[in-house]
């Protein structure tokens, strides 16, 4: 049995970084595949933070760390998006993660009350720009959106993590 016939050479096999590690910047490059100076140039700009302060003796990335490095160099190199660009989006992946864990929370609060209520089909007015009219779209419309771009992040990324939630 040849495992070089069974699996093809185009395959990617990342590495899926420990929760209790902690990696130095030169670790980091390579396991994330990101160039030191860029590593330096995510953290002045806000989009990567070491777990140790810098001043203390070096940069020191954890697993968290790890998976922002390869979302972000996957949006500035695959997707063609600048550093703004993605500080944006990552502050509003944030924001979208924080809002389903309080929809989750809610929901488990209503199924504690009894509640029988579809939540998912319900219809919340979303703000469009000054002067247009708000459209009108469903939650899971949403939910469902957010996941395909999650499981598209996450095949382009390795980041199994986001294909999970």
């Amino acid at each position: 049995m040849n495992l070089q016939n069974e699996i093809p050479g185009e395959a990617i096999q990342f590495f899926e970084p420990d929760p209790n590690a902690v990696y130095t910047i030169e670790a980091a490059e390579h396991i994330a595949h990101v160039p030191r100076r860029m590593i330096l140039l995510y953290h002045k700009h806000g989009l990567v933070s070491p777990v140790v302060d810098p001043a203390c003796g070096g940069y020191y990335f954890n697993d968290e760390g790890i998976r922002a490095l390869r979302r972000i160099e996957y949006l500035r190199t695959v997707c063609g998006i600048n550093l703004a660009g993605i500080k944006m989006i990552l502050a509003l992946m944030n924001e979208v993660e924080r809002l389903c864990t309080e929809v989750r929370f809610l929901r488990g609060q209503c199924e504690s009350a009894g509640s029988t209520t579809e939540h998912d089909e319900r219809s919340f007015p979303l703000p469009g720009p000054v002067g247009t009219r708000a459209g009108r779209h469903s939650v899971a419309t949403h939910a469902r959106a957010f996941q395909s771009i999650r499981r598209r992040l996450s095949m382009e990324t390795g980041d199994q993590r986001l294909a999970l939630r």
